[in-house]
């Protein structure tokens, strides 16, 4: 996308994440004239994956993990699937969506709009939109371990509009987190767990052991934060401020963290923990990569 922030944001990370010594650092570069789509994303992810596999049989090392991050907008669907939006979106996605109205209606009215939504998005993707498991599927392709890291917005209306119903409410800008009623603060918090804990059923991606860590809490935006490394640049996501700013702090500790450790610091809202209603988020299984004995970043 043609914002300041996101550039920055890809090379803030980046520049964080070579105090790791990576193997290799690929990036994908886009302009006005030549816009991000959906094909050149896939394929460069799947070069991505072919790379890494390669170095690592040529390196004598017990474990290799991707690290890949993407930047920009995110669309929620009915049914909680998400994708990424890509340069060449138009007013296709609008029309493409259209089958959702429905779903405010509740009920099987809802549930019909959404399977409906589903269907029609399988047999024609809109334009312009990458569905993240596809993404997902292109860097597993060749087995290697990853972590996806994506900064953009997930504003999923519908679970907005449920955790607004518990009484749960967030400013206008993000803020703050309010409990207005009715009934009570626990029994809303409860709900909301609840809710929060099932949001990705059936996008099994979500909930495996290669993590994905997403830079917005379902119902919320991904707000830009203040430059980490320079006062005066560009805005960053939230994950680039996090990961750069954790890095900074711990250059210099005894016992720093590994890069794993560090990505799964990067997700505030995990399966164990406190929860919030905003902040970054991951329902992945850390444990195979938390325990692996060597861990590189490519």
């Amino acid at each position: 996308m043609n914002q300041p922030w996101t550039g920055e944001s890809a090379a803030v990370l980046a520049g964080a994440l070579a105090s790791y010594q990576p193997a290799a650092s690929l990036h994908l570069a886009v302009t006005r004239e030549q816009p991000l789509t959906s094909e050149a994303t896939l394929q460069f992810a799947r070069q991505v994956a072919e790379d890494a596999k390669r170095r690592h049989a040529r390196l004598v090392v017990f474990y290799y993990v991707v690290v890949f991050y993407y930047v920009g907008h995110m669309v929620t669907y009915e049914d909680n699937s998400l994708a990424l939006l890509m340069g060449d979106a138009g007013r296709t996605r609008v029309a493409a969506r259209r089958v959702g109205d429905l779903a405010p209606m509740g009920g099987n009215l809802a549930e019909l709009a959404r399977s409906l939504g589903t269907i029609a998005r399988k047999a024609a993707p809109p334009l312009g939109e990458l569905d993240v498991a596809d993404l997902y599927d292109a860097i597993a392709s060749t087995g290697t371990a990853f972590v996806l890291l994506i900064d953009g917005c997930m504003q999923a209306d519908t679970f907005a509009s449920f955790r607004e119903r518990l009484g749960l409410v967030i400013g206008p800008k993000q803020e703050s987190e309010l409990f207005v009623g009715p009934g009570t603060a626990t029994d809303a918090l409860r709900s909301f767990a609840d809710g929060l804990r099932h949001f990705p059923d059936g996008q099994s991606y979500l909930s495996s052991k290669n993590p994905v860590v997403l830079g917005a809490a379902p119902g919320t935006i991904a707000s830009v934060q203040e430059n980490p490394t320079w006062r005066w640049g560009a805005p960053v996501g939230p994950l680039a401020r996090y990961v750069a700013t954790t890095v900074q702090r711990s250059e210099l500790w005894a016992d720093r963290p590994s890069l794993p450790r560090l990505l799964n610091w990067s997700a505030e809202n995990q399966q164990v923990g406190e929860i919030n209603l905003k902040g970054t988020i991951s329902w992945s299984d850390w444990l195979p990569l938390l325990s692996a004995r060597t861990a590189l970043p490519s």
